[in-house]
């Protein structure tokens, strides 16, 4: 696994502005709705082991090595694809 990056703000940064938003929503009668990691976050505070873990940002570097593959290998089947069933499309490609 990476290392967290050092520079990473403050779950409570991210939290306090989800909380503010929704507070200002309501006021004038819109409804919005918490998603991801902060959602997992809000629902989750009662349980000190998890709190803060959500948020460090393990990145490694294999894995984003794999997920550019991967995205290289998508590119090159869609591209075979049109020229494949769609000859007289011009498809541009990066050198």
């Amino acid at each position: 696994m990476g290392k967290p990056a050092n520079n990473y703000p403050s779950p409570d940064v991210f939290v306090n502005e989800a909380l503010k938003l929704i507070e200002d929503a309501e006021k004038v009668g819109i409804s919005l709705r918490v998603m991801g990691a902060i959602a997992v976050y809000l629902h989750s505070k009662d349980f000190k082991e998890s709190e803060g873990a959500i948020y460090q940002p393990w990145v490694s570097e294999e894995f984003l090595a794999t997920l550019a593959r991967q995205k290289v290998r998508f590119a090159e089947t869609v591209v075979n694809l049109i020229e494949k069933n769609y000859p007289e499309a011009k498809v541009l490609r990066s050198r």
